[in-house]
């Protein structure tokens, strides 16, 4: 399938909808991100436009770094709702 941006917009569409579910699922509110892609808020690299409390709860990560994925999950423990990457290593949460 062709990759088009119609098809980026429906996986943002798809990934906020997991987030949210995610959030509603666990009653949290943290999501770890790997990497930044797209625009919604939780990847827009600056916090302009974007409330403080929302970028609060962003927690960025390096992809692949599972020494920094374990570290953030103990630091953040019983707060983090989701894990946001896609295949091939792009980030989508």
């Amino acid at each position: 399938m062709r990759n088009t941006g119609l098809s980026k917009v429906h996986r943002s569409l798809a990934t906020t909808a997991a987030i949210h579910l995610a959030r509603i699922t666990t009653g949290r509110d943290k999501v770890m991100k790997f990497g930044c892609t797209g625009w919604h808020d939780r990847s827009v690299p600056v916090a302009v436009g974007i409330p403080p409390k929302a970028r609060d709860d962003i927690l960025p990560l390096e992809y692949n770094n599972i020494a920094q994925a374990e570290e953030t999950l103990e630091k953040f423990k019983g707060s983090v709702a989701a894990e946001g990457f896609t295949e091939g290593g792009e980030a989508s949460a």
